[in-house]
């Protein structure tokens, strides 16, 4: 039997991936030999939710659960709880599963990946959205025109919803999502972004920069879309993502069962770069690099 603890209650991912692992309704048969022994956060709604569905034990820290789990998944909705959340499980060695946005700050990422290495702490997570089952159809279909096909990639587009929650990161809390599709899709080596806000509307632009092509992102639509443009020829799909939390729990479980990561450390943490250079831009008006660690 795997023991686990939830810290983030407040996240609705955490009822979410509670009824993943107990099964039942919608969920089909759950996870038998993966047990939430307790759950920690700063919602008593959000708790009392949890123990209607048999999560019985609310901690008062996050740190109650150190030498008593098999693994931790951190859903804590501010991005600046994540390391805070994690630090005191590092030397337990043991997997940890870090929602989106993975971290706020770049210093907090790079000194969570560290310390995970350091401790041999298997991680993942992030956003769901990169797991949908529609974008790694558009992923496949993208990579055959570039590899069979020789056709060149001449830009693309995305879009996906927008939520601030300023007491949970204001902009980071919501955009990861976006950003994921975008290095799943088209990779990991975007240069740089340069991003408009209209003023005190809720919809952000953004450009990420690659060396041969740019992809254009609207944030503020009511659903999630994907489009590649190619010499003569487009794809398009919608992102419905039904599957995506069951997928990303899949993940993790396969992370905590088989003791192997199928997300890189640097992957892990790429996001939080991105998302920096976007704030930045929006801040400064101007296009801004990504900075490298």
């Amino acid at each position: 039997m795997y023991k686990i603890a939830i810290l983030g209650s407040e996240n609705t991912h955490s009822f979410v991936f509670a009824k993943i692992i107990r099964g039942g309704d919608s969920f089909g048969v759950g996870c038998p030999d993966f047990e939430i022994i307790g759950a920690y956060g700063n919602s008593d709604e959000a708790n009392e939710k949890l123990k209607n569905i048999g999560v019985n034990y609310i901690a008062q820290k996050p740190d109650e659960f150190v030498g008593k789990v098999d693994a931790v998944m951190i859903t804590a909705r501010h991005g600046d709880k994540h390391l805070k959340y994690a630090e005191p499980y590092f030397k337990s060695g043991i997997p940890m599963f870090i929602d989106k946005p993975f971290t706020i700050s770049e210093s907090d990422a790079v000194e969570l990946i560290k310390k995970a290495k350091e401790n041999n702490c298997l991680l993942c997570g992030g956003s769901s959205l990169k797991f949908a089952y529609e974008l790694k159809q558009i992923k496949n279909r993208v990579q055959k025109m570039l590899t069979v096909d020789k056709k060149r990639l001449i830009g693309g587009a995305v879009s996906a919803p927008l939520i601030y929650l300023e007491n949970s990161g204001g902009f980071f809390f919501y955009s990861q999502h976006l950003v994921e599709m975008v290095l799943e899709v088209f990779g990991e080596n975007v240069k740089s972004v340069i991003a408009y806000k209209k003023p005190e509307k809720n919809n952000v632009t953004v450009i990420f920069r690659y060396e041969e092509f740019d992809i254009t992102a609207h944030y503020g639509t009511g659903k999630y879309t994907m489009l590649a443009h190619f010499e003569r020829e487009s794809i398009y799909t919608d992102i419905e993502g039904a599957d995506s939390f069951q997928r990303e729990f899949d993940d993790f479980e396969k992370t905590v069962r088989y003791k192997k990561m199928s997300t890189s450390y640097e992957r892990l943490i790429k996001p939080v770069f991105v998302l920096n250079a976007i704030n930045r831009s929006l801040e400064s008006g101007k296009e801004e690099k990504i900075n490298t660690y």
